[in-house]
């Protein structure tokens, strides 16, 4: 990491688990994956995949180039390290990891082609390099269609009471309050549901003034806790009073993520000077 070794792609392809990142946070470097994530999470790549994908990647290239910042990767670099996959399907010491080169091909190799292209979608957006890869990435085509399925869910599932907040579902008979005005009422607010956008706002998030939305989620599920700190699992959609159990894991859960997903968000528009 000091630059004094740089280890070859067939040592670092056969190498398996490789923990770069630890590494370079213990010496005092910071390589800049937290930014790619998300960046990937805000082009509509799965937050799970966006972080095995770019931990397997910027480690790698990292050490094998040198280059301690993410913003010094280019073209070349990542079409070396696509090179170096193929190239490692006729290695003498594949069948020993991975028993043929047909397994190989099948598997490791396909997965990591898919994380190197994912690596370079999101330096494409950053404008870092010159083209997206040839063929796009499944997570990464599907984001339009997740954006109108938000859209639908803020359009149809918003109670329109002054206690606000999101419906599970059209007509929730669960605990129902509202029985007739179901334009205005689709369904009691439960905080679990009305937290998802949080997490959605923060992801999507281009500076820190989109961020708001994110964070009047928040303070919506704090305004209808209990003194306690408590979260209810749902509330009345007219007085905003608790409704059946409270306080509920999920309801807790989601707070923590629309948190991390706004100050992940925060902390990634900060290092790029948002």
């Amino acid at each position: 990491m000091r630059g004094f070794i740089r280890l070859d792609y067939a040592w670092l392809l056969g190498a398996g688990r490789l923990h770069v990142d630890t590494l370079a946070r213990q010496l005092g470097l910071t390589l800049g994956i937290d930014d790619l994530i998300a960046d990937a999470v805000r082009l509509g790549f799965d937050r799970g995949s966006a972080i095995e994908g770019m931990h397997w990647c910027v480690g790698r290239l990292a050490v094998h180039t040198g280059l301690l910042a993410v913003v010094q990767f280019r073209m070349a670099h990542l079409a070396e390290l696509l090179e170096a996959i193929r190239r490692f399907g006729q290695h003498p010491a594949l069948p020993q990891l991975y028993t043929s080169p047909e397994r190989y091909r099948t598997s490791p190799s396909k997965h990591w082609i898919t994380q190197v292209n994912q690596l370079q979608t999101v330096l494409f957006h950053r404008g870092q390099i010159p083209q997206e890869p040839r063929k796009q990435m499944p997570t990464y085509l599907v984001r339009p269609s997740l954006s109108r399925t938000m859209q639908a869910v803020i359009e149809r599932l918003t109670v329109k009471t002054d206690v606000g907040g999101v419906a599970r579902y059209e007509n929730d008979y669960y605990f129902q309050v509202e029985k007739t005005d179901l334009d205005k009422v689709p369904g009691n607010p439960w905080v679990l549901s009305t937290l998802s956008l949080a997490s959605w706002y923060a992801n999507q998030a281009k500076d820190e003034s989109d961020l708001r939305k994110a964070i009047e989620v928040l303070t919506w599920a704090c305004d209808r806790a209990l003194r306690s700190g408590v979260l209810p699992e749902q509330v009345d959609p007219y007085s905003g009073k608790p409704l059946s159990v409270a306080p509920l894991t999920w309801s807790h859960a989601a707070y923590v993520h629309g948190v991390h997903a706004v100050v992940d968000r925060m902390n990634a528009l900060a290092g790029a000077g948002g």
